[in-house]
């Protein structure tokens, strides 16, 4: 009762939109629902009534009394107009949604705001459905039964008395019937200490007991007019994406009273679509809980992460639960007219926001001591390491794997290393978690780790990394290799690799001939200004915060360069072996020597021959030297001359290109395949199908000078019997000629040219032609210089497609291919893990195989035997 007042009182677009319901409905709304007392002189005509024979007398009667809301005749009405209105509401704060699904009567408002039904036919079938279910004999029952589907379908087999009405999850059943029936199945429940929910309804709905309507609801559901839908609808009776012919039959409307709402099958369709954001336009949010626990369960692999909001809750102030349903979605990404919330006039005084610049200066907690709990609970153990939370041994041999998460909140002095204007995770970072996992299998020593890819570090979020170690090899050698993933990707989705090499044991038990670092500066170096280095840093892309800005002193002697670096005030070593700040900021001597040269900026692309002499120092002392083009030399100590680390050498690169380009998940995106998508039902429908399909305008030719021209024009272009050279070449270049002319003449202008091929495209697996392909690859061409002058559409042979021709148009899809009189579309899709090939089920050693030579088609791995070596024989073990 009241449900929808006070947004009713406070946001005019609630209020016209359940205005304009309640206009169409024989009786007065906002009595039964706000209690009103309204006295609406007049009646409307009978045909206002589903049925048309009422009065149709709208009267002020009514106490606004829960009971008689709670009556179906008046609750679904009610219902409609409320989820209606909410609609209206959240679209005039510029919220549209790309998918959209009911519960029951639910799916009525659904269908209606999609364009199904006109305002007043909507009103008409909800008004019937509720008034014929009314007139049924009271009686009949429903339950909650926490069951499967499976569960409840064995029970009721044969039964003729009751149903299965919903299926709300996995374990979420609601059964109908007859009273007797319905509860000789919940008692089979209770049995079993299974939780058994009582409905409190009229009439058993969605079961047996609706029979006697159906006829009855079929002829007013025949006598409206319906339209394809504008929004692509999940429907209740398939739980999938309801087909336009189904929305716009009466007969799909009578299976939807009688048949089992399949809501739990219809969450799992919004997540394989990909609806991340979920919002409930209803009286309370118990559908948003159903929808978690589908999400939530196992079955599902869809992803996430998934954001659920409800614009009302009961006992929260209506204005209050919508605005928090907004702001939920607003902070997960989509734009929201936030103007809206105060409508002009309403006395309302809105603060300004501030009109001079903000300073932009970040307070990240510089607290880096992370608990990760008892990880012992989970199987897990303990990395004792600042950027690594845990670390497992794996089973079956000696190899580990260590993971821990990155990001701008946890590791505050990540938003100090910018690169190209995105954090980027320091090369020295790299080499501390592959010192770490050395340490964990006994390795002390890294033998080589080259940097693959960037590891960029989201300004929102995180990203997951893991660090593993393989099993030792031959010569005492185990792989490493660090990856991450980005917090919101899906499980399937592919982990990056940053950086590859291997650990090994050291030979020795201390630096051998090391640099005498116990004399400071060394005698005979000069000192170097390092005023304004950071600020060339930054004029090259590179910018440095206060962590990163470590370099106190360099001195130069002959060919060899020396540095002080010390990490700054409350920042502290401890925990690492060599703190990835403190240790970058080392490498900033490099801009002294000949390595930095007058080129772009230079980060660590490759270290060799690493070894740890000591940890949790705040200063070092550095010396440098050049080995190379783009590679130094480092011998690392701490503020009293004690060895820390050396590294045997250090190449550098150039950054080439933007790094914005680097996944936003912290690493490269990987590979990407095009993916032929058949549109939701609905969209592109409607228009007339081409006419004259083998006339002049599908010719190959364009049109003359007195012909209109508007809109789009088609050309269809077909290949000759020739050879596919010869034919490439000449299709292709009556193509350019068509395109130059289009281009060309004035009276095109106006106009796209879309061109028309057949099989030049593989969408459903088939092969596509190599010459209309080149013809769609010259035409891709034309369009990327001149957007909205090209279009191309790849039609098979169906009837059935040429009438969906004007459809697939409409869309404004600049490419489009019919099938069967289906619409699909390209779209890209990462190539994901499902294209890998795979490894040899227990087969340690394997090869690349062609399987047909002269084709790279059919790439296989085949094992490999392993035998012994002969004499004069080596084995090489390749890492990429």
């Amino acid at each position: 009762l009241g449900m929808g007042q006070e947004l009713y009182e406070t946001y005019p677009a609630f209020a016209e939109a359940f205005d304009a319901v309640d206009a169409e409905l024989p009786f007065s709304l906002k009595n039964v629902v706000f209690g009103e007392n309204e006295n609406r002189d007049g009646d409307r005509n009978g045909n206002g009534n589903a049925d048309g024979n009422g009065d149709g007398n709208r009267n002020g009667d009514g106490d606004g009394d829960a009971d008689r809301l709670n009556r179906t005749e008046f609750a679904q009405p009610a219902l409609f107009a409320l989820e209606v209105a909410l609609y209206r509401l959240v679209e005039s704060f510029g919220v549209r949604p790309d998918l959209l699904m009911g519960h029951s009567v639910g799916e009525i408002a659904a269908a209606h705001v999609a364009g199904v039904w006109s305002l007043a036919d909507a009103c008409r079938l909800v008004v019937a459905r509720g008034r014929l279910m009314q007139a049924l004999p009271e009686g009949g029952a429903m339950v909650a039964l926490q069951a499967s589907e499976d569960e409840v379908l064995s029970l009721l087999d044969g039964r003729a008395d009751a149903a299965i009405a919903a299926v709300n999850g996995p374990r979420s059943v609601v059964v109908s019937g007859a009273a007797d029936a319905v509860e000789e199945i919940a008692s089979r429940f209770r049995a079993d200490d299974r939780k058994v929910t009582a409905l409190r309804v009229s009439h058993a709905f969605h079961s047996p007991l609706m029979d006697p309507v159906l006829d009855a609801f079929r002829a007013v559901a025949t006598s409206l007019t319906y339209h394809p839908p504008r929004l692509a609808v999940v429907s209740n009776v398939t739980g999938r994406l309801a087909e336009a012919a189904d929305l716009v039959s009466p007969d799909y409307w009578v299976r939807h009273v009688r048949e089992a709402v399949r809501f739990a099958d219809g969450v799992r369709t919004l997540a394989e679509q990909r609806a991340r954001r979920l919002l409930e336009l209803g009286p309370d949010g118990q559908l948003t809980a159903l929808a978690q626990a589908c999400l939530d369960d196992d079955t599902v692999g869809t992803g996430g992460p998934y954001v659920f909001a409800t614009t009302l809750r009961k006992d929260r102030p209506e204005p209050e639960s919508h605005l928090a349903a907004l702001a939920s979605l607003h902070v997960s990404g989509l734009s929201v007219r936030w103007d809206a919330a105060f409508p002009a006039g309403d006395g309302k005084d809105l603060d300004p926001l501030p009109t001079y610049a903000f300073q932009r200066r970040r307070f990240w907690s510089r607290d880096s001591r992370w608990a990760p709990g008892d990880l012992g609970g989970v199987g897990l153990g303990a990395a004792g390491h600042p950027l690594l939370g845990a670390a497992v041994q794996l089973a079956g041999g000696d190899g580990v794997v260590l993971t821990g998460r990155l990001s701008a909140g946890s590791v505050g002095w990540l938003a100090d290393h910018v690169v190209g204007g995105v954090m980027v995770f320091p090369g020295t970072g790299l080499l501390e978690l592959g010192l770490r996992a050395g340490e964990e299998v006994g390795c002390d020593r890294v033998e080589d780790l080259t940097v693959v890819a960037p590891l960029v570090v989201p300004e929102r979020g995180g990203v997951r990394v893991q660090v593993r170690v393989g099993v030792e090899d031959e010569s005492g050698r185990r792989l490493l290799e660090i990856h991450s993933r980005d917090d919101a990707a899906s499980d399937v989705e592919v982990w990056t690799l940053h950086a590859t090499g291997a650990l090994s044991v050291r030979s020795g038990a201390g630096p051998v001939d090391g640099f005498d670092f116990g004399v400071w500066p060394p005698r005979g170096a000069v000192a170097e200004s390092v005023e304004g280095v950071y600020e060339r840093f930054a004029g090259l892309g590179l910018s440095y915060g206060p962590v990163f800005r470590g370099l106190r002193g360099v001195w130069r002697r002959g060919g060899e360069v020396f540095a002080e670096v010390a990490l700054p005030e409350g920042v502290s070593g401890g925990g690492f072996g060599v703190h990835p700040a403190l240790l970058d900021a080392a490498l900033h001597g490099v801009m002294f020597t000949s390595v930095f040269g007058e080129g772009g900026v230079r980060l660590p692309f490759g270290w060799s021959g690493v070894s740890l002499w000591g940890s949790g120092a705040g200063v070092l002392r550095v010396r440098l030297t050049v080995l190379g083009e783009g590679v130094v030399g480092l011998e690392v100590a701490d503020g009293s001359g004690g060895a820390v680390a050396s590294v045997e050498s250090l190449t550098l690169r150039e950054v080439s290109g933007g790094l914005g380009a680097v996944g936003g998940a912290g690493g490269v995106e990987h590979l990407y395949r095009t993916d032929w998508v058949r549109l939701a039902a609905g969209a592109g429908a409607g228009g007339d199908a081409v006419a004259g399909v083998e006339g002049s305008v599908l010719a190959g030719v364009l049109p003359g000078v007195g012909e209109v021209v508007s809109g789009d024009v088609l050309v269809r272009v077909e290949r000759g019997a020739g050879g596919v050279v010869d034919e490439v070449h000449s299709v292709t270049g009556c193509v350019v000629g068509l395109l130059r002319d289009w281009l060309v003449e004035e009276r095109f202008a106006g106009s796209r040219l879309v061109v028309v091929t057949r099989d030049a495209v593989a969408v459903d697996g088939s092969v596509a032609d190599p010459v209309l392909g080149a013809v769609w690859g010259l035409v891709r061409a034309a369009r990327a210089e001149n957007p909205e002058r090209f279009g191309l559409l790849d039609v098979d042979d169906a009837a059935e497609s040429w009438s969906a021709v004007s459809g697939a148009l409409s869309t404004g899809e600049p490419e489009a291919a019919l099938r069967n009189g289906t619409v699909f579309v390209p779209r890209l899709a990462r190539g994901g893990l499902d294209r890998a090939l795979p490894l040899p089920a227990g087969e340690p050693s394997w090869r690349l195989a062609i399987a047909e030579k002269g084709t790279l088609e059919g790439l296989a791995l085949r094992p490999v035997v392993a035998e012994e070596l002969g004499e004069g024989q080596v084995r090489i073990g390749v890492r990429a």
